[in-house]
């Protein structure tokens, strides 16, 4: 698979991205700005995962624990 196919599935298989997206596309009506919103989205998007990948930013998570 190339990184691009990868990609489209990886959107379209999480609707938390599609309504990201749809929500985008509902606050900014305009073609040309959508279109760099939704650029800068992903290219930070892919700077956030890169750090993470290469161990160049840590979140700690949140331990669940049942009450």
């Amino acid at each position: 698979m190339t990184y691009l196919t990868l990609g489209i599935e990886h959107i379209l298989t999480g609707p938390d991205h599609l309504l990201f997206v749809f929500g985008l596309a509902a606050l900014v009506s305009a073609s040309r700005l959508l279109l760099q919103t939704i650029t800068a989205f992903n290219a930070r998007h892919s700077l956030t995962l890169s750090a993470a990948a290469l161990h160049a930013a840590n979140v700690p998570v949140a331990s669940a624990r049942g009450s």
